[in-house]
């Protein structure tokens, strides 16, 4: 009970009986049958300020929670806990979770996909890469993997203060190359946090009054640019005027479209043939004809063969 935890003393460690954990589980899974469906067993075990246990004990948790969401409603989906990325101990922590049980207990694997100070979206790709050699080696890269939270910016708990703020046309970038690297991943499911959040994280989807931001509506243009689309692949740039940025193919339909930026300068290209209207992250369009020239930079520019 003296133990330090994030949400106070004693908070981070697991039950002392799991009978206890076993009744949590088991009320909540009947209070809101047939309202959640989805369960993420905890919340980034692998930071002691959040849980002090160990991976095995975790395990043990999941097998418990599982029975009981699976015997209360069999349509339940309950997904791992969501360890953070960008924390050292991370693969380690994920690695002896699975290997203690815990992969038999998850219909998805989950992760929170933080990326360290300075870095930038792309730098996730390496934090996917990580876990899903992971899941692969544990014999659970057949589920589908989830980003149950993501976000820039630290909130440090000594100050209490969010160090790192991202705003105007960087706020909008990281959130539109966020969302298309995840598409492009395969990340089933890509969540923010959050929508009106202005702690804990220094970039912002909303102003002090709740309305979207520019990050805000950069985050519903991007969404129109990729629901219902497929994102085919996301290449670096090898040669030419934007070499060292980043290419991917999307389709909708019929309909041919290409996502480009690149992440530190911008460049000047030109539309190739058979592209008719370039898209811009302020929800702007231009009819365009093959040839013309247009910049590309650190904020996602979307071109179509739809007028």
């Amino acid at each position: 009970p003296n133990e330090e935890g994030y949400y106070g003393f004693g908070a981070a460690a697991e039950a002392k009986d799991i009978r206890s954990w076993r009744h949590y589980v088991r009320t909540l899974a009947i209070r809101y049958q047939g309202k959640i469906n989805k369960w993420e067993l905890y919340n980034e075990p692998n930071a002691k300020l959040m849980f002090s246990g160990t991976p095995k004990v975790m395990a043990a948790m999941a097998r418990e929670a599982w029975i009981q969401l699976k015997t209360i409603d069999p349509a339940n989906v309950v997904v791992s806990p969501g360890i953070v990325t960008r924390t050292t101990n991370s693969p380690k922590w994920l690695d002896e979770y699975l290997n203690a049980g815990g992969a038999r207990y998850a219909d998805a694997i989950t992760a929170h996909f933080y990326v360290k100070a300075g870095e930038r979206p792309e730098d996730t790709l390496r934090y996917l890469a990580i876990v899903r050699k992971i899941m692969a080696d544990r014999g659970v890269g057949h589920l589908p993997l989830w980003n149950t939270e993501s976000g820039y910016g630290r909130w440090n708990p000594q100050d209490r203060r969010t160090h790192e703020i991202y705003g105007g046309s960087t706020s909008m970038a990281y959130v539109a190359r966020t969302y298309v690297l995840m598409a492009a991943s395969n990340v089933v499911r890509s969540y923010w946090y959050g929508w009106d959040q202005r702690e804990f994280t220094g970039l912002f989807l909303t102003t002090n009054g709740y309305t979207a931001g520019p990050a805000g509506r950069a985050y519903g243009v991007m969404s129109g640019w990729l629901v219902g689309s497929r994102v085919h692949s996301c290449t670096v740039v090898m040669t030419g005027a934007i070499a060292g940025g980043y290419s991917c193919v999307v389709t909708k339909g019929r309909v041919q479209r290409r996502i480009l930026w690149h992440p530190t300068r911008s460049a000047t290209l030109r539309i190739p043939a058979g592209y008719r209207s370039q898209h811009n992250l302020d929800g702007t369009k231009v009819v365009v004809r093959s040839g013309t020239p247009f910049t590309v930079g650190p904020v996602p520019v979307l071109i179509s063969t739809s007028p």
